[in-house]
């Protein structure tokens, strides 16, 4: 009986997850929405580094913003954290389902470094090496955010269409920042940098610009 109970809660999970990415794959479609596509953190791993680290030789990170304008699941966002020492790591999802999974796989995630670090090697300053940056995970349209509370140097990844990259450049919101584009450009600007992607299929490029 149990297991006929948990074979139908399964079967209605994965009714509803079809259900959820047919509905992305309708938005990704519009030109006036955005879909979910995940970023692939490995072909871009190596670039990111480098752009981040470049920075951080002419400015102090830990005074600075990085934020992910659509942010998804958090990849990027989490990656950034657990590496570099900004004054906070903020994620902007629009979707309050993704939104919710993000965080809670990351609270789930921390639970279990937490217990294995501590517990089981004993580690102390958990904190310090595991969490460098704060993830602040906002659910909100990318266009509501109120960019003007980040004082201080600010650092933008993105995965939008160039719509909505046009849309934010023309509200201001990358005023004084650096601007790290996948896969699309900011019309009629010229990009500061670009990256070839190894391997990328879809995403083959990435887009840098200094404002």
């Amino acid at each position: 009986m149990f297991i006929s109970i948990l074979a139908i809660v399964w079967l209605l999970l994965i009714v509803i997850w079809a259900f959820y990415q047919l509905k992305q794959f309708y938005k990704f479609s519009q030109k006036d929405n955005v879909g979910l596509v995940t970023t692939n953190l490995n072909n871009i791993k190596s670039i990111l580094d480098q752009i981040i680290q470049k920075q951080q030789k002419t400015s102090n990170l830990s005074t600075s913003y990085f934020t992910e304008l659509g942010s998804g699941r958090g990849i990027i966002s989490n990656y950034i954290s657990k590496n570099y020492l900004f004054k906070k790591v903020i994620a902007i999802e629009n979707d309050w389902l993704i939104h919710t999974w993000a965080k809670i796989t990351h609270f789930i995630n921390y639970l279990i470094n937490y217990l294995i670090k501590t517990k089981l090697l004993k580690h102390k300053n958990f904190k310090t090496n595991n969490s460098l940056s704060q993830i602040d995970y906002v659910n909100q349209s990318v266009f509501d955010y109120d960019y003007d509370s980040l004082e201080g140097p600010k650092i933008f990844y993105c995965y939008l269409f160039p719509q909505i990259l046009d849309k934010l450049y023309e509200q201001g919101v990358f005023k004084n920042s650096t601007v790290i584009s996948l896969s699309f450009e900011i019309t009629n600007l010229e990009a500061t940098e670009v990256f070839d992607i190894p391997d990328g299929f879809l995403q083959r490029k990435l887009f840098v610009y200094e404002f």
